[in-house]
């Protein structure tokens, strides 16, 4: 039987847990015992409802509407506990959101005891698909990309591995994705977990796989990776933090790496930190994007948590100095979850002891800035993540982590935490003047900005979609519905910009539009489709009309790129002036190339005049 998200709970525990901000001080101490700490400010903007979703080891869960129909889904890995007398035992599955609870979708995925997952439509079919990697529990590396089968399944596509002198390697990291050579094709960052396998960050998406690049750069491993695009130049750069393999000590480093269009270059270096996670935003809502990295600032491989947020001040990146949670270990997501226009924060890692549990925390921003915290929850004392869902659609973002009490009875197993709160989040008004000009091999899209109630306008991002047929995204798909609705969770495919770049094929013609997303990751409607390129038709001229054995050759000059057919009439004037002369097409042209066609005429049956035309084919 399904659950319903807003069920009552029946134990006396769970009512606690539900209603702890109205309950006596007595009360409140019962339900921290149980939480171990849900650190509710009194007044904690989210609660625990019931779902079926496991508890497990070194969770990760990730966030998609993978079947289309409006509703976030969920995909969680990890260990589970079993037996003493049994094989350890692990599992990857796909929870589908049916409106009232999440049932279990699809489980014939790569079993993860320990590794990373992440969505993306890597196809450009409108489908998200999923990327794998990590351990299963005999201890294999797992690097692979599974298609999504329009919502009914999931199939191997890709693997994603890495040549070392012994033979090839799956690539096991921490994932992250973005078009870094604006081709429209989605490809993938991996930071390694470990420092035996060394592998450049890069894998491009060729249209049918995924070709691993060697940057030529320092390559860092046991740490984290986001992607912004920190100049607004259009070209997407990257922020990683981990360690290097350096000799007689290894170093901890945290580094922009720029695109220049042609390759990557170490732009800017930020405080050292490894063992944590990255994540890009606007803190400042001034348009440009700042990083936060939580881990360890400690030289590896010793223990000294910590979170920190740097500032893109155009020039370089200040740290700030404010005070945040000291976590390493864990996962990092951004988003406006309250709808009050400031940018928050979900984390989750271990504590300033090394023998610490696992905590996810819930950062709200402050309107004279700095955060302050919302929710503070123990997860257990294995590896644990968590990321932001609205999964009742009530336009209030809601998180899920992950999390056991295999160890402890008092943490929070896997679990969904329902925004009680937060106002309801409007979605940010449409991009108007949409143009499209040519910029030397690119195609530059360009529009006004938006507007939104609670965003400022520096602070939205855009998503481009971009298409070969009308409505279509084959050439850049915004994961998100025609009537704009957000298929992943995640800034725009444009970022703070109001332009986009995209190579252009020769003689294509695009149709395109682009919407806006707010702070609440709310996407809003899609901009009137714009039409862009194509050949510029020019009047086809005949050269020659030549008899031949097999018939009549016609040739002439058309446009490169077109397509023209043949028709033919044995009459030009009508014996009625109202009547059309009934042309009959015979067939189409041989494009033979520099802009010259032809075609065999067969010989006409029958006496009298025949007269032909040659006609563009829309």
């Amino acid at each position: 039987m399904e659950t319903s998200f807003l069920s009552r709970w029946t134990s006396a525990r769970q009512r606690l847990q539900v209603n702890g901000r109205r309950s006596s001080l007595a009360r409140l101490a019962c339900v921290l015992s149980v939480l171990s700490f849900v650190d509710a400010k009194a007044a904690s903007s989210f609660r625990a409802v019931p779902s079926l979703l496991p508890e497990v080891r070194s969770g990760v869960v990730a966030v998609a509407d993978y079947d289309n129909d409006g509703r976030l889904d969920l995909v969680i890995s990890g260990a589970d506990k079993p037996n003493p007398d049994q094989a350890p035992t692990a599992s990857t599955v796909i929870w589908r959101n049916t409106g009232s609870g999440f049932v279990k979708a699809f489980d014939q995925l790569p079993q993860l005891s320990a590794g990373h997952l992440a969505w993306a439509d890597l196809n450009n079919d409108g489908w998200v698909d999923l990327v794998v990697s990590g351990l299963n529990v005999e201890g294999e590396f797992i690097g692979e990309v599974w298609k999504n089968n329009a919502g009914q399944s999931f199939t191997r596509y890709s693997g994603l591995e890495f040549e070392v002198a012994s033979g090839v390697i799956p690539a096991v990291g921490a994932i992250t994705s973005g078009d870094f050579n604006n081709d429209g094709l989605t490809d993938l960052v991996l930071v390694g977990d470990f420092d035996g396998f060394q592998f450049s960050y890069l894998y491009t998406n060729t249209g049918t796989g995924f070709v691993h690049q060697d940057l030529g750069l320092e390559v860092l491993f046991s740490g984290g990776a986001a992607v912004g695009d920190f100049e607004n130049d259009g070209r997407l750069d990257i922020v990683v933090a981990g360690v290097a393999k350096r000799s007689p000590l290894d170093v901890h480093r945290s580094q922009v790496l720029r695109n220049t269009g042609v390759g990557f270059l170490s732009a800017a270096e930020l405080p050292p930190s490894w063992d944590g996670p990255v994540a890009v935003l606007d803190y400042n809502q001034d348009g440009k994007e700042d990083v936060l990295l939580s881990g360890s600032t400690a030289a590896p491989y010793g223990y000294n948590p910590a979170t920190r947020l740097l500032i893109n001040n155009g020039a370089g990146f200040e740290a700030s100095t404010e005070s945040l949670p000291a976590l390493a270990s864990g996962s990092l997501q951004v988003a406006d979850f309250n709808n009050d226009g400031l940018v928050d924060f979900l984390i989750t890692g271990r504590g300033v002891q090394a023998n610490a549990p696992f905590e996810a925390h819930v950062l709200m921003g402050k309107a004279g800035g700095g955060f302050a915290l919302d929710t503070r929850l123990s997860v257990g004392f294995e590896k644990a993540s968590a990321a932001w869902i609205d999964f009742d659609q009530d336009g209030r973002l809601d998180f899920v982590t992950t999390g056991n009490r295999f160890e402890d009875p008092t943490a929070s197993a896997t679990a969904l935490w329902q925004n009680t709160e937060g106002r309801v989040n409007t979605a940010p008004a449409t991009p108007t003047n949409l143009s499209a000009t040519r910029e030397d091999d690119f195609l530059r899209l360009s529009w006004d900005a938006a507007t939104d109630s609670e965003t400022a306008a520096a602070s939205l991002t855009y998503n481009v979609r971009v298409g070969t047929q009308p409505g279509a995204g084959d050439v850049v798909n915004p994961m998100a519905s025609a009537e704009g609705t957000r298929r992943i969770l995640a800034a725009g495919n444009a970022r703070h910009r109001l332009m986009f770049l995209l190579k252009k094929a020769p003689q294509t013609t695009y149709y395109w539009s682009v919407q806006a997303v707010d702070g609440g990751l709310k996407g809003g409607s899609f901009a009137p489709e714009q039409r862009f390129g194509g050949a510029v038709s020019v009047p086809p001229v005949i050269r020659s009309f030549v008899l031949e054995d097999q018939g009549l050759l016609l040739s002439f000059d058309g446009t490169a790129g077109l397509k023209y057919q043949i028709e033919a009439t044995p009459s030009i004037e009508s014996p009625d002036p109202g009547t059309p002369t009934p042309w009959t097409s015979v067939g189409s042209a041989l494009e033979l190339g520099d802009a010259k066609f032809s075609f065999i005429v067969p010989r006409p049956v029958g006496s009298g005049a025949h007269f032909y035309r040659v006609i563009e084919v829309k």
